[in-house]
């Protein structure tokens, strides 16, 4: 039993230590985009100023614009998942922006290009790992159709070398394998952060040793469901293992916890209803009118009582004694209710001899 505990601890301190990497892995991510933008921010404040001094009204404007838009970014980022729709909105807006931009100035390697091969981390944080994708390959295509297509003065002031039309796309190329590595382990993170807590909400509501419910998990499981809020008749069984005391003191806890396991397997098998371990040897059953039945209540018994344990060489049998309660009407019952009336059914049960089935009077 201890060696048990031993190795569900250290397995809980793995899964702690996995979580704790899945988390560093979003925030990483959220910081680089931040990062991004700020850098962003700074370049577009230093080309709005020198557009100011040169006189050019139009990018002035776009630039300006830009800047305010990634600040606001930066605002929206550090806000957390609840903001990102608009943040997203306005990266829209800043892509249409900086491709005007780049038509008009012509000029790539000033703020442009420092911005499109920003363009791949940003639209993987914005967007998943496949439409981000699909987007910087679009950008790309259209990257290398402005630098390589002669559009005349009126649209691209400049003839660009042919070594530097080269050297762009594999820059942005480069910059969208970054984006993509990342984008890559924040998503694995986050599969493996929901993975987790699935499995703790898991072990928070069902019995280690059984893998039933335990009480926080029926409660949730039965306020989760309709039948058990609109019933017209709605059984509550309460079974308790005779002497289990004694089988634990004079076989040992690992025989204990194979008896206790079997009632388990024997309750599920044989009931159809909603199963829980209670605590220590007592077991719970909701079961609805068409789930009940006293001839596969006394089956279960019978079963339970023929099984043969077996410890030291000897054969024992184990006995379990049951309470049964009802409910006619779901507006007059809590199932609070309907279980104390099953434990006191059992009470009378067990001060009668044992090894047997009351009925709540």
């Amino acid at each position: 039993m201890y060696n048990r505990i031993n190795k569900w601890g250290e397995a809980m301190q793995k899964r702690i230590f996995v979580n704790s990497n899945a988390e560093d892995d979003l925030n990483n991510n959220q910081t680089f985009t931040i990062g991004v933008y700020l850098v962003l921010s700074f370049v577009s404040l230093v080309m709005t100023v020198l557009n100011v001094f040169t006189h050019k009204g139009y990018l002035t404007l776009c630039t300006g614009v830009f800047s305010v838009l990634c600040i606001i970014n930066v605002i929206l980022t550090l806000a957390g998942h609840k903001a990102k729709t608009v943040a997203k909105d306005l990266f829209a807006v800043e892509v249409i922006l900086m491709f005007t931009f780049f038509l008009v100035s012509g000029n790539p390697d000033g703020f442009s290009s420092i911005w499109i091969c920003m363009l791949p981390p940003v639209s993987m944080y914005f967007f998943n790992r496949t439409r981000g994708s699909v987007m910087c390959f679009v950008m790309l295509l259209i990257l290398i159709f402005l630098l390589w297509t002669h559009l005349g003065k009126a649209v691209l002031q400049y003839d660009y070398t042919d070594t530097f039309k080269m050297r762009f796309p594999i820059l942005f190329v480069a910059f969208f394998s970054l984006a993509f590595f990342l984008e890559s382990r924040r998503e694995m993170a986050y599969v493996e952060m929901r993975r987790l807590q699935d499995y703790y909400k898991d072990l928070s509501a069902k019995d280690s040793l059984t893998s039933l419910l335990n009480r926080q998990g029926m409660y949730s499981e039965i306020s989760s469901k309709q039948e058990y809020k609109t019933f017209d008749k709605l059984y509550a069984v309460m079974f308790d293992i005779d002497d289990f005391k004694a089988v634990n003191d004079k076989y040992g806890h690992d025989t204990g916890d194979a008896v206790l396991l079997c009632f388990s397997k024997l309750l599920t098998d044989s009931l159809k209803g909603l199963a829980c371990r209670w605590g220590g040897e007592e077991f719970v059953c909701i079961l609805t009118e068409k789930d009940f039945s006293h001839q596969d209540l006394e089956n279960l018994c019978v079963k339970f009582k023929e099984y043969p344990f077996v410890c030291d060489g000897g054969i024992f049998g184990v006995t379990v004694s049951v309470g049964v309660s009802l409910a006619e009407n779901a507006e007059d019952y809590s199932i609070d209710g309907l279980i104390a009336e099953a434990d006191e059914a059992l009470y009378r049960a067990k001060n009668s001899g044992k090894d047997k089935i009351e009925y709540f009077k």
